[in-house]
């Protein structure tokens, strides 16, 4: 069987409707994501809740401590080194109306920190796929089986594959689909700016230090 990869190193943004045909690498590591049910598991049988984080606080608390789970939930996304929303002129305007009206981004986030296989199954509006390549050596399989996700949004990507240091390679990311599979994968475009206002800053700065305050 003939055998096509997409292979992505650093900050990606991904628009895409897959129906490749691509054999699991059935080897490494392997999660279980369903994402009508946002649960996961580790041997096919056993499934449980993702964990989410509800607050901008608990999440940095847990990063510094490298007590980030593999697979976890956000309303936000932080890349490594600040966190990620997407308002722009057009949030504030609606069509064909001259008033203005305060619009910020709503979307789930479905973060991915290991490497090994990461199998996705089921359907999600209002979503998007963001892997963190950070501190991470090896390769990330992420296996479409069945799969519909759709941001809901012009302003986000489905799939985002980000690390802070824009040259590393330390880790290679593939997208594949079951055979036989139709996968539906559709975002938009992603502009970074910080969460955190100059003027909050210094009620984080315990959370960093030197060259990443």
């Amino acid at each position: 069987m003939r055998m096509r990869k997409i292979i992505i190193y650093g900050n990606v943004l991904l628009i895409l409707l897959l129906t490749l045909t691509i054999p699991v690498f059935a080897e490494e590591k392997k999660i279980s994501v369903r994402l009508d049910t946002l649960e996961y598991s580790t041997n096919q049988k056993d499934y449980q809740s993702i964990k989410k984080y509800s607050s901008l606080e608990d999440f940095l608390e847990d990063y510094q401590l490298n007590l980030l789970p593999s697979v976890y939930l956000t309303d936000f996304l932080f890349d490594g080194v600040s966190s990620v929303k997407t308002p722009d002129l057009d949030d504030f305007i609606e069509n064909d109306s001259n008033e203005l009206q305060i619009k910020t981004l709503e979307i789930t986030v479905l973060n991915i920190h290991t490497t090994g296989n990461i199998e996705l199954t089921g359907e999600r509006k209002g979503m998007m796929i963001g892997i963190d390549t950070n501190q991470l050596k090896g390769e990330v399989h992420l296996i479409l089986n069945q799969v519909n996700i759709d941001t809901d949004s012009k302003k986000a990507p489905a799939i985002y594959v980000y690390n802070k240091d824009i040259l590393s390679t330390d880790c290679q990311v593939t997208i594949q689909t079951v055979s036989g599979t139709k996968n539906y994968v559709e975002g938009g475009k992603l502009k970074k700016v910080s969460l955190i206002g100059s003027d909050e800053l210094e009620n984080y700065d315990n959370f960093y230090s030197g060259d990443s305050l």
